[in-house]
């Protein structure tokens, strides 16, 4: 099995999303608070990631159908850092452009220099 997806699906568990959220109360996720290794590092940045995601959910900035899959929510978090928080993301239109011949995420209009 895959590390990186076995880290990726434990850290978007109910438990750790809990944990990280409270960590303000003193609960932390690893007993060492610093000198963190290779593995905690990367478990930590996918525990981030789906905090976030899981927020912009409950803003209403996507719907949760972006959970569904792993390319869903790695296209989001790839649309949201490119600075186009204003616009609602579509998740259904994501999932029909990826069955069409169409780019998903394209510039609007061209610069002129």
């Amino acid at each position: 099995m895959d590390i990186a997806n076995t880290l990726r699906k434990i850290a978007k568990s109910d438990y750790y999303q809990m944990i990280y959220s409270t960590r303000d109360a003193g609960f932390r996720i690893f007993e060492n608070n610093i000198d963190l290794n290779f593995l905690q590092v990367f478990f930590l940045n996918y525990v981030i990631f789906y905090h976030n995601l899981y927020t912009d959910i409950a803003l209403g900035e996507v719907s949760d159908l972006v959970l569904k899959d792993i390319i869903y929510e790695d296209a989001y978090t790839y649309y949201k850092n490119k600075g186009k928080p204003k616009e609602t993301f579509n998740s259904n239109k994501l999932k029909n452009d990826l069955n069409s011949d169409t780019w998903v995420f394209k510039n609007s209009k061209k610069r002129v220099n």
